[in-house]
């Protein structure tokens, strides 16, 4: 195996950073009334995901830092095996979660009746999901086309 940098403990921040993320947004689409009749002990802890916006940053932060170190190690400060190898890496690495994470998504949205817009829900706004223009973009990763 190739001589790599890897600090393991930056890999575990980042991994409590997403999972907080994700129970912050799940915490998110909870009823007010649902959390108010909760234990009180219950409600304070569920108080603490109101910050999720902060373990984005430190997700984003450490991954820079993270993508960066092979560079930093290296004395002429360019990319090992060049860029174009680097990013179908990097592709290899991502897109296929990315993938199996949207048609999860699409699958929930499609089969959860609670999910549709007309209940108002806070990300009721960015459905419709299903609209070609969205599909394309998420497909290519691409910013949002207008359909």
């Amino acid at each position: 195996m190739k001589d790599r940098l890897r600090l393991e403990f930056l890999d575990k921040i980042r991994g409590l950073a997403a999972v907080y993320v994700m129970l912050s947004h799940i915490r998110q689409e909870w009823d007010r009334e649902f959390i108010a009749s909760l234990p009180w002990l219950l409600q304070k802890w569920l108080a603490c995901l109101d910050y999720g916006r902060f373990a984005v940053g430190i997700f984003i932060v450490l991954s820079g830092y993270c993508l960066t170190l092979p560079v930093a190690k290296r004395s002429d400060g360019v990319l090992p095996g060049g860029f174009w190898p680097y990013m179908r890496r990097r592709a290899r690495r991502i897109l296929p979660p990315y993938y199996a994470a949207l048609a999860l998504s699409l699958l929930w949205i499609a089969v959860v009746p609670r999910l549709i817009p007309e209940r108002e829900l806070r990300w009721g706004m960015t459905l419709p999901a299903f609209t070609p223009g969205t599909l394309i973009s998420h497909l290519f990763l691409s910013s949002q086309l207008q359909s």
